[in-house]
């Protein structure tokens, strides 16, 4: 436990170093929330989630190469994919960067 404790912590140091925006996008209402310290909190479960349920896909035989690689495939998509895709407004969208405001109607 202390272990992911000290990993999600050196996580949260380098989110905050690079200034990433400490908000969660919810596309139903169109909105960024804003999570202050529960940003870390978040980071922390997530970690923790995934190395669960790495543990539990193992079992006993251990086997979770291949789930792992599954795993590593479709993260990898997804962040490739973030990075390159244009958003709604059609400006491509910057690791850093803030994101676009919509436009209220």
């Amino acid at each position: 436990m202390a272990f992911l404790i000290g990993i999600a912590a050196a996580v949260g140091v380098a989110a905050h170093h690079q200034h990433l925006k400490h908000s969660v996008f919810v596309p139903i209402i169109d909105q960024h929330v804003p999570l202050g310290w529960g940003f870390y909190v978040l980071v922390f479960f997530v970690i923790a989630g995934a190395a669960n349920a790495v543990n539990l896909t193992d079992g006993i035989d251990g086997l979770a190469a291949g789930t792992a690689i599954i795993a590593l495939f479709t993260l990898t998509a997804m962040a490739v994919t973030s990075i390159s895709a244009p958003d709604r407004q059609g400006t491509e969208f910057r690791p850093g960067s803030t994101p676009p405001t919509s436009a209220r109607r």
